[in-house]
C-alpha cells in the first residue's frame, strides 16, 4: 500500500485522507486474513465442504499453526485461546472460525496495548 503511494509522486497534487488510507489497509488485512484461512480450510475439509467437525479444525490449528500466528496474531494458534477442543462446538464454519480468529487476533492486539483496527 505505501509503495503504491509514493509511486504516485510527491509533486503535491495528489492529497490522501488519512481514515480513507485506514480503512484500505483494514480491507487488505481482512482479505489476507481470508485467504490464508480458506487455503488451510481447503486442505482439510471435502470439496465444498461448508462445515468441519471440531477434529479437523483442531487439526487445522496444528498443521497450520505459524500461518496463522503469522496472519492473526501470536494467539491465533493457541488453543487455550480459540477453544482447547472442548469450547469448540462439534462443526463450525468457515465464518465462524474466521470470526474466531479474528477476536484472537484483536485480542492480541489489546494485550500489547494497541488499540484494534489500528493495525
Amino acid at each position: 500500500l505505501v509503495e503504491s503511494i509514493f509511486a504516485l509522486g510527491s509533486d503535491g497534487s495528489r492529497a490522501f485522507e488519512i481514515q480513507d488510507m485506514m480503512e484500505a489497509a483494514a480491507e487488505r488485512r481482512q482479505g489476507l486474513e481470508e485467504t490464508t484461512l480458506w487455503s488451510l480450510w481447503s486442505l482439510l475439509s471435502p470439496e465444498g465442504a461448508t462445515t468441519l467437525r471440531r477434529a479437523e479444525l483442531l487439526q487445522l490449528v496444528d498443521r497450520g499453526g505459524a500461518l496463522l500466528r503469522q496472519t492473526f496474531g501470536p494467539k491465533a494458534s493457541e488453543l487455550d485461546v480459540i477453544g482447547k477442543g472442548v469450547d469448540l462446538p462439534e462443526f463450525m464454519t468457515y465464518e465462524d472460525f474466521l470470526a474466531r480468529l479474528r477476536f484472537c487476533a484483536e485480542d492480541g492486539v489489546r494485550v500489547q496495548g494497541i488499540r484494534p483496527g489500528s493495525w
